[in-house]
Order: structure tokens, then sequence, then C-alpha cells
């Protein structure tokens, strides 16, 4: 029994079809997309939906409806999840331990995490503010360990810290 430890976003989840979308739903508001863009990147190492529309309405002096932090959590986010994820976590979990580890604002992460409906496949989920590096040093797993990351730049640090690891870029079944 390996210990299997997942990113979520890019990995997982298509983020960036999330982002294009809510960049549209925003710009069917009336909002111009270059105040999209701005305002996404004043909280993009920490970003939420929420947070996003406020900065909007604050800096901007924009209108944005009532209720409009309820589309996200009103859309199907099972559609995000890129093919084949589910069927490969059902068959890993049966005989793996899969830890879930996310870096990212923990409402917003919780929310994509919680609407995709993957959280019964893993043991923990686990949602960090500091990179994901600091964090797997504080933690103890059983090895084998597999980390399945589509960042390059993260792998490379992590197989630097924990040689043992076996690093993926992206996911595979035949673990």
């Amino acid at each position: 029994m390996a210990t299997i430890i997942f990113d979520f976003d890019d990995t997982l989840f298509d983020t960036k079809k999330l982002k294009k979308e809510t960049f549209d739903q925003l710009a069917s508001y009336g909002i111009d997309k270059k105040i999209i863009e701005k305002t996404y990147k004043e909280c993009r190492g920490n970003y939420c939906f929420s947070k996003h529309t406020q900065i909007i309405k604050n800096k901007h002096d924009l209108k944005i409806p009532d209720g409009v932090n309820n589309w996200l959590l009103n859309i199907n986010l099972e559609s995000y999840l890129f093919p084949g994820v589910v069927e490969t976590l059902k068959k890993l979990s049966k005989k793996h331990n899969l830890i879930l580890l996310t870096k990212g604002e923990p409402e917003f992460q919780n929310i994509k995490i919680k609407g995709s409906k993957i959280s019964k496949h893993f043991k923990e989920i686990h949602i960090t503010s500091e990179a994901k590096e600091i964090f797997l040093k504080n933690k103890k797993f059983m090895p084998p360990i597999y980390f399945i990351n589509d960042k390059k730049s993260e792998n490379k640090i992590i197989k630097k810290i924990f040689p043992k690891m076996i690093i993926k870029e992206k996911m595979e079944n035949n673990i």
C-alpha cells in the first residue's frame, strides 16, 4: 500500500477553465475585462471569488448584483475534473492511501473540492497557505510515497528535499 499525494488545481481540476468561465461571468455584469484581469492579479496568490468581487466593488465602485457569489456554489464543479479523475481515484483508493494537498485560500479551495465531490476518495485533505514542501516536512507518511503535481518548479524542490519520493506530473492509474 502506497501513499499517493495529489495536488488539486491543474492536476485533478481544470482551474484554467474555471478562471475563464469566472471572467466570463463577471463580464456578463458589464465589468470591463481589463478591470477583471487587474483585480484578479491583486488577489491571485490568495484567490477567492468572493474576495475578487469585493475588490471590484470597492476599488472600482461597480455594481455587481447581490448574490453573485452564489454563482460559484450553483455550477457543476464536477464538470471541471479532468477526464478519468473519478475513475482513477476510485481505483487507487481501494489499494492506497490517497492524500489531497492543495495550496490556496481555504474558502475557495473548499468550495471547489466539495463541489467536485472527490473528498470521499481521500484519507486526508490538506489546504495550506505555505509552500507544499514546508507542509510536507511536518508530516510522516508510509512509503512508498508518490507526489502527483503539475508544477515542475514545486516538483523540483520537493524531489531535492525528499529524494525517495516518486514524483509524477500527471495522474496515472497504474501505481
